[in-house]
């Protein structure tokens, strides 16, 4: 079998073609001075049945008789293969949610004591401990914000 890329530049016949020699290796042709889509080649790997490891950001998969291994985790390659769809969503919304987070650090921790002094600030000299008690949510979102600093 084997599997063609067209490039994606105007007006270019050029094309890669992707075969798997198994044990042997991979026989990619045509690949001088080629543009293609990143999609388009990872469907092509795919489609020829290639595994590539991306060394240090993978773990190995291994295979044992009819089971696929990653770590202590082990499936059925049938389930596998039947689940494949879903375990591709499930990565691609773990990989978004990382992506958030990784953009998006935790706010810093904050002093109690600094919350219930600013609120205390907020309230005015007639502290009303229900007032102040309505206040310490908007005292702490100030503060998280880092907008505000409280000096005692």
């Amino acid at each position: 079998m084997s599997t063609e890329i067209k490039s994606v530049m105007v007006g270019s016949t050029r094309v890669i073609s992707m075969a798997n020699l198994g044990a042997t290796g991979i026989r990619i042709t045509g690949a001088l001075d080629i543009y293609v889509r990143p999609a388009d080649l990872l469907a092509a790997i795919e489609a020829e049945g290639i595994g590539v490891v991306v060394e240090g950001t993978l773990p190995p998969v291994t295979v044992e008789g009819d089971s696929l291994s990653v770590g202590a985790t082990s499936w059925p390659i049938g389930h596998a293969r039947k689940h494949r769809k879903g375990y591709r969503d499930e990565v691609l919304t773990c990989l978004a949610l990382l992506r958030w987070l990784d953009t998006h650090p935790p706010a810093p921790e904050v002093d109690e004591a600094d919350v219930e002094a600013l609120a205390r600030e907020m309230v005015g000299p007639d502290l009303n401990p229900l007032e102040l008690a309505r206040m310490m949510p908007a005292a702490r979102r100030a503060i998280t914000s880092g907008r505000v600093t409280v000096t005692r």
